[in-house]
Parts: C-alpha cells; structure tokens; sequence
C-alpha cells in the first residue's frame, strides 16, 4: 500500500491524474475504510473528472469523510456541495476548511467559488485574489482568474 500511495503521489504531481487515480482506485479496492484514500481518490475525480459516473463514484467516497473534522476532507466535502449545487453547504464546509487551511490555494478557490454561487461577490473577490497570490501559474491559476472574472475583479 506504501509503494501505491507513493505512485499515486509522484503521479499527482507530474499531472498524471489517470495514474494517480488508477492507483487511489486500487488502494480503495484492497482498502475501503481508508480516509486518506477515499479523500484524495474523491478529490481528483472532481478536479479533473466531469462525467456523472465519476461524480457519483465520488460522491459515495466523500460519504466517509463527513464525520471527519479534518480540514482537506472538509474542502472536498465543501467542493463536492458545490458541485452537487448545495452552495450554503459548500460555503459552510469551505470557510471551515480554509481558516485551517489559508495557505492552500485550492481550498480558496473553492470558496471563492462557492461565495460567487451565494452571490457573495466582495468575499470571492477577496478569496480568489489570496488564492492566485498563493498559486503558481498553471491550470489552476487560469481557473482563477476566470472566477475572479465571474466576481466582477
């Protein structure tokens, strides 16, 4: 299992997301109650998945996060509400998940993402601005700017 989350992590940050998740859905398979699994496993299908297989598979994963008051499983929780259109929830879930997380670009934009679907454009705004201070200039960085472009910043 050592050697499969190692992968799975070279993987990831190489931009190898196919690998990355080919590996999270085996250690998944030999070990379903693994949270750090099911969290980076869900994670990756919703940042780099969009078909309603994947959602839904991610969906059943984050089920086991949600008792958890671990910040990163909180961003996925928060992140999947979004997606699922549940924006206070989202909201909820990503203000926890940021104010133990402030350094983590992505956590930010999630809830500058969410704060956009509350109509919450000053928080968004200031939220997407910390997050693309905090981000290098990659696929993420291009995410927000658009979002910041959806904020009216």
């Amino acid at each position: 299992m050592a050697l499969h989350m190692i992968l799975a992590g070279a993987a990831e940050r190489k931009g190898d997301s196919e690998t990355a998740i080919s590996e999270y859905e085996l250690m998944a398979d030999k070990q379903p109650g693994n949270l750090i699994v099911a969290n980076n496993l869900a994670s990756l299908l919703l940042d780099r998945r969009t078909d309603k297989a994947s959602l839904k598979k991610a969906q059943s994963l984050a089920a086991v996060l949600r008792k958890s008051q671990i910040p990163q499983f909180k961003d996925t929780l928060g992140w999947l509400s979004y997606l699922q259109g549940d924006y206070r929830t989202a909201v909820s879930l990503s203000e926890e998940a940021a104010a133990a997380l402030p350094d983590q670009a992505s956590v930010r934009y999630h809830l500058g993402m969410s704060y956009i679907s509350t109509n919450q454009l000053e928080k968004a705004s200031e939220q997407l601005k910390k997050a693309l201070e905090l981000t290098p200039n990659n696929e993420l960085a291009g995410a927000i700017r658009n979002a910041l472009e959806k904020a009216g910043s």
